[in-house]
């Protein structure tokens, strides 16, 4: 292609220098105390609804016959993956379903606003600073000029006294 086409890919991909920005973004947003509890929230979720499950279908539905079965079970429900070859067929088993697809939406749902509202904040955070710091630079290369447009009138002033017989 040739150079300037509008098709053309720009030698360096914009983006990429932005990654590792937000990355650490991400990363230490991850740490927050609210996403932490949100995790273990829904790990404690998983983990007694697999329990629940485990109980109420182990030696009624011959697809679960270990602890792992339900756990599977689990981890594919929550994720909405469903490959069907664990289903609940108990009463109590199908309660427990419903339970974990409603909690586990609910739960994904919750994390992502609160990370997405996270990474926000702290992006919003960091471009006031860079904000306030472009400000305080202007305001000296502002203040500089200003001396050096004095200097230069004083200057101005001096020669044409020197012209003036």
């Amino acid at each position: 292609m040739p150079n300037g086409s509008p098709h053309q890919m720009p030698s360096r991909f914009s983006a990429r220098r932005h990654v590792p920005h937000y990355s650490r973004l991400l990363f230490t947003s991850l740490v927050e105390p609210i996403v932490i509890f949100l995790v273990l929230s829904g790990n404690v979720v998983l983990a007694l609804a697999a329990t629940a499950f485990y109980r109420a279908e182990h030696g009624i539905n011959p697809a679960v016959e270990h602890p792992f079965d339900a756990v599977w079970w689990a981890f594919a429900t929550v994720t909405t993956v469903g490959y069907g070859d664990v289903a609940p067929v108990t009463t109590a088993g199908r309660v427990v379903a419903i339970f974990l697809m409603v909690s586990g939406i609910s739960l994904f749902v919750g994390f992502s606003g609160f990370l997405v509202s996270i990474i926000s904040s702290k992006a919003t955070q960091e471009l006031q600073h860079h904000d306030a710091v472009i400000r305080h630079r202007v305001q000296d290369v502002d203040t500089h000029m200003r001396g050096l447009s004095d200097r230069l009138d004083a200057m101005e002033k001096e020669l044409r006294e020197r012209r003036e017989p």
